[in-house]
């Protein structure tokens, strides 16, 4: 019976993990899509794997998930340069509803802000990148 109940709590971790959306799923979805094209259009001098991603959803992705801000959920996801992560990478949080984007761009190891997020949101942003 013990066997069984750690069987199905395994299951029940891997289906809630699996149901996380990446940022590809994300991007999918209008107020996310929308965030994301209004993020990248303010900036200039973005890598060609960041164009590339928003252009073909060609990255290394791991699933996003729901971070607290001020009491309100937010959603983090995060890619990578594909044969090349560390030190290339690209961490976005988007506001309630997708409404609004910020992202920490590590490009060669070199960090940078796009979106002018505030203190608090680049606080948010970089916890979540650790975990």
């Amino acid at each position: 019976m013990q066997r069984l109940a750690i069987l199905v709590a395994l299951i029940l971790a891997t289906v809630a993990h699996a149901a996380e959306p990446y940022l590809f799923d994300l991007l999918k979805q209008q107020p996310y899509r929308a965030s994301w094209d209004a993020l990248l259009s303010a900036e200039s001098d973005l890598p060609d794997w960041v164009i590339l991603f928003s252009k073909t959803d060609d990255a290394v992705a791991t699933p996003g998930h729901s971070i607290r801000v001020n009491g309100a959920d937010f959603r983090f996801a995060s890619i990578c340069k594909p044969h090349d992560c560390p030190g290339n990478e690209l961490n976005v949080l988007f506001g309630p509803g997708g409404q609004r984007a910020w992202a920490m761009l590590t490009n060669q190891g070199a960090r940078r802000w796009l979106g002018q997020p505030d203190d608090q949101i680049r606080a948010a942003i970089t916890q979540a990148a650790q975990q």
